[in-house]
């Protein structure tokens, strides 16, 4: 975000989905995200011989909490959200049945002395790695109450690596986040419940498969909607 690293992945489709078959209004959510299989953790390497300083670690989140918005404009929603503290806009369509959406987040860069001084050391950093991606959704009601759907993405998502140095040149240890991109495809689903009024549940799960790599990662989602508008059926 801005002159510093951040992370993401796939957003949320039963955020998008929630109230698409029960009426059009504002869509307020907040989900947690617990994320296993094949993340990018490792210890802290040392960048100059075994010395203290400086030293570079891959650090993928395994937990992550997400809140945001979504604006309806007839069957278009428009929104945006902070996905583990990375702002993220959000643009598709919602139907009864299904749906799309693409994402991206906003200000990604990496910092432009970290970058220096890590090509000082033989590692190449880009200046901004790209994130975002689609998904499609399939829908069904099978009840008044309940929704289930399934969904496919192809995503460009990014994981933290953990800088360590003295400030350049400080004397005072700082740790910076760099960001490291990678292409996944894969698919979900998930099951939403509207026993109350103007609350919607949902538990979503999620498998990914890292392109070019033999990596796979699953994400189970825990999501939370509030609809004050929601139209009375």
């Amino acid at each position: 975000m801005g002159c510093g690293a951040t992370a993401s992945r796939p957003p949320s489709v039963a955020a998008f989905m929630a109230d698409s078959d029960r009426g059009q209004g504002t869509n307020i959510f907040a989900n947690y995200s617990y994320h296993f299989g094949d993340l990018q953790n490792s210890n802290r390497i040392s960048l100059d011989g075994g010395g203290d300083y400086p030293k570079l670690k891959k650090d993928e989140w395994s937990h992550m909490i997400s809140a945001g918005v979504w604006f309806p404009i007839s069957y278009v929603r428009i929104g945006s959200s902070l996905q583990g503290g990375a702002p993220v806009f959000h643009v598709g369509g919602a139907f009864p049945y299904g749906g799309a959406f693409v994402w991206f987040p906003l200000l990604v860069k990496n910092d432009s002395t970290v970058r220096s001084d890590l090509k000082s050391r033989g590692y190449n950093v880009p200046t901004y790695v790209f994130q975002g991606g689609i998904r499609f959704i399939q829908q069904w009601p099978i009840s008044s109450d309940w929704r289930v759907g399934i969904a496919e993405h192809i995503s460009r998502n990014a994981y933290e690596r953990d800088y360590s140095d003295y400030c350049f040149g400080a004397g005072i240890s700082c740790s910076y986040p760099v960001a490291e991109g990678y292409t996944e495809w894969g698919l979900g689903a998930y099951v939403t419940s509207y026993l109350l009024e103007k609350v919607a549940f949902s538990l979503e799960f999620r498998y990914g498969n890292e392109w070019n790599s033999s990596h796979q990662r699953f994400a189970l989602e825990f999501v939370l909607d509030v609809l004050p508008h929601r139209k009375k059926q």
